[in-house]
């Protein structure tokens, strides 16, 4: 899971106390509605992001829109700590590190897999089964074709980047071949 301090710092209070409610999921799909609300707004956005406003005109606005956004009360908390922190801007952060979290708790793991082209169900279904024979979980693919790896596949798990891409394989035959 790749995410910041900060990001990991408030998901992790989050799922915390979603998960003493057991509303775990319902707390991720909240957040996840809060980001993508305020992508679709971004004045709103934008605001929350000023270093010149003030973190009480910053709350106050918060308080206004809380309401409007029908959230549970442990995420209208969060939403209304990050607004006190300065952190609201954050919120792809918290969302990243939250859902990394909450499949971490569940026994999924997110695998951001890139790929030449695009995946065929049966070589999805191949992929996903190698690498959970090899962790042991439920396997989560996060698909993306970037043309440049020629063949192959790269795959992250975590910091940990696994690269069978050709152009890498190029690449490490072009440095043993500027050696000798």
């Amino acid at each position: 899971m790749i995410g910041t301090a900060i990001g990991n710092r408030y998901a992790k209070a989050l799922l915390s106390v979603a998960l003493e409610h057991d509303s775990a999921d319902d707390a991720g799909k909240e957040l996840e509605g809060l980001q993508t609300w305020l992508n679709e707004n971004t004045k709103v956005r934008a605001f929350f992001s000023l270093i010149t406003a003030e973190k009480q005109e910053k709350r106050s606005v918060m308080l206004e829109l809380l309401p409007h956004l029908g959230l549970s009360t442990f995420v209208g908390n969060l939403v209304r700590l990050l607004a006190d922190n300065g952190r609201l801007h954050q919120i792809d952060e918290v969302v990243d590190a939250y859902r990394g979290l909450f499949r971490e708790n569940q026994g999924i793991l997110g695998v951001d897999v890139a790929t030449a082209a695009e995946l065929e169900d049966q070589e999805r279904d191949e992929i996903r089964q190698a690498i959970a024979a090899g962790t042991g979980k439920e396997i989560i693919l996060e698909e993306s074709v970037d043309p440049e790896i020629i063949g192959g596949l790269r795959y992250r798990i975590g910091s940990t980047i696994y690269d069978g891409s050709v152009r890498s394989q190029l690449s490490q035959l072009k440095r043993s071949l500027m050696k000798e």
